[in-house]
């Protein structure tokens, strides 16, 4: 897999000084395969929030983005697959069975899949330290 991500990472401070907010921003192109991928190191904490953007040159319909850990896991758990082509959508990602947000600890592998070629869009994750 290809394609050309860029990863913008956003940290907000508490009044503390300890981080309490991490929004973090994938834009994509995908590639002739309608694919891309990239790793996103160092991401710990709590994925509250996912909004799903599919820009200007829309990939194809219920294209697919997954969040792989280190041991293979869409810590996701396909919540993001089938994302519309049309319209943004708001993802509050939760442990399957539970109340609680995903937890995330370490480098993911961000990947699209199905987009279609040289399709672009935006996934916006927002991750907290603590709850």
């Amino acid at each position: 897999m290809a394609g050309t991500l860029v990863v913008t990472r956003d940290p907000r401070r508490g009044q503390n000084g300890g981080k309490d907010i991490e929004r973090i921003v994938v834009d994509w192109t995908s590639d002739a395969s309608g694919n891309a991928d990239v790793s996103i190191e160092k991401l710990y904490g709590w994925c509250v929030k996912v909004i799903t953007d599919p820009g200007s040159t829309a990939p194809t319909d219920n294209y697919d983005i997954t969040l792989v850990d280190e041991n293979g896991v869409d810590a996701l758990e396909g919540k993001l697959v089938d994302r519309d082509t049309a319209n943004n959508e708001t993802v509050y990602p939760l442990v399957t069975g539970a109340a609680t947000p995903v937890f995330l600890c370490g480098t993911h592998t961000f990947t699209v899949a199905n987009a279609g070629n040289a399709k672009v869009g935006k996934a916006i994750f927002y991750v907290v330290e603590s709850l």
